[in-house]
């Protein structure tokens, strides 16, 4: 979703030298400022959060609590209520002091509004429009005031009879466009279904041209033979290419083939049962960068619950599989190779090294090399080699970084510079182009080949005899890395997941290698996340900079003496 500089030539290579502690794990840290970032243009299998967040409960406000919304700013909160025994409906609508952080909310406005047994809320994005949807149907305002309920007018009601008799409704939102509703709802204990409006006038619900039911777990819809619990909340990504259905005992994440319309193709992407909380099993809702968990048997949000919490950058609409992250030097691009669709995808990023900034690009299909694993390019990015478990292959690029213009140049396969087929794992090329180091699984070892030709695979390869066991820190390694002047090997592996350095005594000489320290990256990565087959990391040439690649995250760490 590249640094790897350190393959960078002659004296343009930076050594890390004038960064106190880089190329060392013992300056090793964990970057969540980096990786908290929830962009909802990708979908995620959501981490597992032990954090401790906070409960605020609107018990005596609003009860019981039917849903929620909070602007794009942060600012406004808003509650429905569904008082069933007492016959009143309500939505509140708070403002937060401190942006995005509901332990700050001040009640302000509070409107008893029909329809009855409010459910779901939901507001047009300039804040002029807001939607509610009851017991059995979806009802929208016009506000003479934008974000303030208190303002409401011109009352515009679905029909009932759109839904089944028994439904009972959920909540509701729209497309940005404001051309598609949807209403999530169910008619029994297991039924839960997603009704999609299309409207002919945008944010106009009497002006309806179609509606079509998308019922998860029916096949033909989603995988075969899967079933949803009732599920109450739901919601698309940015680009409307994924939808994620959440309730209290999980979670499902789908892919949507044409964006906003459920009655393309969809297909099941992944599942969560009984995600561990704060409070027993439960759920959170995306909203922006931050994560809010609804108790609506308590009435309660919790407080934002990213900042802090171990959670990579998604890369999961893209890469489910991922098997190798790289950088381009300056940091303004990243690319993440996936082993299932054998897919190498680039993504840019606005802000260098900043994964809350990366922009998905484009993909490019491998398949014809099966199974790829890490990645790697030369500084200039006109060449870019692939790691498999038989083979290395070398791809010349016409333009530099642009995988559209890569055609294949030359394969080294295994059996060429003797080690075991389907044995390899991971790839790293010295910066003068003359050394691939890799790892070999099996006999978990850090092997070296040299080039008789720099950064050219179809020149004569010769294998180092010696080797360095990491067996006793790894015993399922997938990747090797070296600094930049080659006094120092780094490993990692599936069976630790941690992050294991080596010092040379001569550079590059692996009969000289002897362990140094281990860094424990594994206590910072959602377990969810870990590949049981690839996991691997990237260090951009300053050392300063660290990349772990799980199965569909990219966590940020660094390595540089912070003076403390």
């Amino acid at each position: 979703m590249s640094g790897i500089g350190l393959m960078m030539l002659g004296p343009f290579v930076p050594t890390g030298g004038n960064i106190a502690g880089a190329f060392d794990l013992d300056y090793a840290y964990y970057n969540p400022g980096n990786e908290i970032y929830y962009p909802d243009s990708f979908a995620y299998q959501p981490a597992i959060d032990n954090s401790s967040g906070t409960i605020v409960q609107f018990n005596s406000e609003v009860e019981p609590m039917g849903g929620f919304f909070i602007d794009s700013t942060g600012t406004y909160l808003y509650i429905t209520g569904d008082n069933s025994v007492a016959g009143v409906s309500g939505t509140k609508q708070y403002t937060m002091s401190t942006t995005w952080d509901v332990s700050t909310a001040n009640s302000s406005t509070e409107t008893t509004i029909s329809p009855f047994g409010l459910r779901g809320i939901w507001f047009k994005a300039d804040g002029t429009m807001m939607f509610l949807t009851g017991r059995n149907t979806v009802t929208s305002y016009d506000l003479g005031t934008a974000w303030d309920i208190s303002t409401y007018t011109n009352e515009t009601a679905h029909a009932s009879s759109l839904f089944l008799p028994s439904a009972i409704t959920g909540r509701y939102l729209m497309s940005p466009d404001g051309t598609k509703g949807y209403c999530i709802y169910t008619n029994g204990s297991t039924q839960i279904a997603i009704t999609q409006f299309t409207y002919t006038t945008a944010w106009d619900i009497s002006s309806i041209s179609s509606v079509y039911t998308y019922e998860p777990g029916v096949t033909g819809n989603a995988a075969p033979g899967t079933t949803d619990p009732p599920n109450q909340q739901f919601y698309f990504n940015s680009d409307g290419t994924i939808l994620v259905l959440v309730n209290s005992s999980g979670r499902r994440t789908y892919s949507v083939s044409t964006a906003y319309d459920l009655s393309s193709t969809v297909t099941l992407l992944n599942s969560t049962v009984n995600e561990p909380s704060i409070s027993g099993p439960t759920y959170f809702i995306q909203y922006g960068s931050y994560r809010y968990t609804p108790f609506f048997t308590g009435n309660g949000l919790t407080t934002p619950r990213a900042k802090g919490s171990s959670v990579g950058m998604p890369v999961y609409a893209q890469s489910g599989d991922t098997s190798g992250v790289f950088f381009k030097p300056d940091g303004t691009k990243m690319f993440v190779s996936d082993y299932v669709d054998d897919k190498l995808y680039t993504y840019n990023l606005s802000s260098a090294w900043n994964l809350g900034t990366i922009e998905y690009q484009s993909g490019k299909d491998l398949s014809s090399i099966n199974t790829i694993g890490q990645t790697f390019f030369k500084p200039d990015g006109t060449q870019l080699f692939i790691s498999t478990p038989s083979n290395f292959y070398e791809y010349a690029l016409g333009t530099a970084w642009d995988l559209s213009t890569a055609t294949l140049s030359n394969t080294l396969t295994a059996a060429t510079i003797g080690v075991s087929a389907n044995t390899i794992r991971g790839i790293f090329i010295s910066a003068d182009g003359t050394r691939l180091i890799f790892g070999i699984t099996g006999t978990d070892a850090v092997r070296q080949v040299t080039l008789s030709t720099a950064w050219d695979l179809g020149s004569t390869p010769t294998l180092d005899p010696d080797s360095i066991n990491v067996t006793a820190k790894e015993t399922a390694i997938t990747g090797a890395w070296a600094n930049t002047d080659g006094t120092k090997i780094f490993v990692y592996g599936t069976s630790s997941n941690d992050l294991h350095e080596y010092d040379l005594g001569t550079a590059w000489d692996l009969s000289t290698a002897s362990f140094s320290k281990t860094f424990n990256s594994n206590s910072y990565i959602d377990p969810g996340s870990l590949s049981s087959v690839y996991n691997t990391f990237f260090i951009d040439a300053t050392g300063s900079k660290l990349f772990v690649a799980a199965k569909y995250a990219i966590y940020s760490f660094g390595m540089q003496d912070r003076g403390f």
